[in-house]
């Protein structure tokens, strides 16, 4: 029979590393994680611990952080698992459901979808093969985490890793395929060779790198809008250029877009157009 996962209500832990030391006690299910992740969960799970939500966990193992997050969210909230492993159906208890299947087969990510409804958090703690990650957020993300819900990718140091098809720079890799999605997230400022939009950039609101771990946030995104307030004839930006012996010619290199360009990617032509002003 599954041991009992709650004690006490959510509320009387303050933090999920205050949920993981929980299973110092004799008896408690095995878990294995980094010291520096318990800062991430806080930041990225904390908004949701007021309502009922769902959170799906790729990697099951012995079934300890399924209890951890049970122990940590909202009591009626629902934590599913996911693991390659039969074995791990055992695991299921009040409020915990855990299917088994490839987290990089769509078919089988579509029937648990299809089960639960989306989510509000995703934690990819699987196999740590960067193509299984690269393939589960690609579904997951967009067709399995609702608007809004937080996405983390664990152990993301094995992108580095040669036994993981992983190195510095590598393409195929977790890290490499994450930071490709900030270039994406910049879609609408691109000026030349500018790459087809993708869905990442519709609804990717941010991507943030920690040690071993990439989070991001869903949202519908669309090309941010340029306000302006106040009085734009306040400040005279030109007057410093006038008032200097070389102003004339500044101004035509100030409102020239070349000789701008010229001047912001050159040091010393920057240095120079400090001086005119003076």
């Amino acid at each position: 029979m599954a041991s009992p996962v709650r004690s006490t209500s959510s509320a009387e832990w303050t933090s999920v590393r205050d949920c993981f030391d929980e299973h110092q006690k004799p008896g408690s299910r095995f878990i294995i994680k980094y010291e520096n992740y318990f800062g991430i969960y806080d930041r990225y799970l904390a908004p949701f611990r007021d309502r009922p939500v769902k959170l799906i966990e790729i990697g099951v193992q012995h079934g300890g952080s399924l209890q951890m997050w049970k122990r940590y969210l909202h009591p009626e909230s629902t934590v599913i698992g996911i693991d390659i492993y039969p074995a791990c159906k055992r695991y299921e208890d009040d409020g915990i459901r855990v299917f088994i299947g490839d987290q990089s087969d769509r078919a089988f990510l579509q029937t648990v979808i299809d089960a639960v409804g989306p989510v509000e958090i995703i934690v990819d703690d699987g196999s740590h093969i960067p193509r299984h990650q690269i393939a589960t957020f690609e579904f997951l993300f967009r067709s399995g985490l609702e608007e809004g819900g937080a996405y983390l990718v664990e152990d993301c140091h094995t992108s580095y890793w040669r036994r993981y098809g992983g190195g510095v720079r590598r393409r195929g890799t977790f890290i490499e395929y994450a930071k490709t999605i900030v270039d994406e997230l910049h879609y609408w400022h691109v000026e030349r060779n500018r790459k087809p939009k993708t869905w990442r950039t519709d609804f990717v609101e941010s991507v943030e790198f920690y040690n071993s771990v990439v989070a991001f946030r869903k949202k519908a995104m669309s090309s941010p809008d340029l306000l302006k307030a106040g009085d734009v004839k306040a400040l005279d930006l030109e007057a410093p250029f006038r008032a200097g012996p070389l102003g004339a010619l500044a101004l035509v290199a100030k409102r020239s877009p070349m000789l701008q360009a010229m001047v912001r990617r050159t040091p010393f032509l920057w240095d120079l157009m400090k001086r005119t002003m003076k």
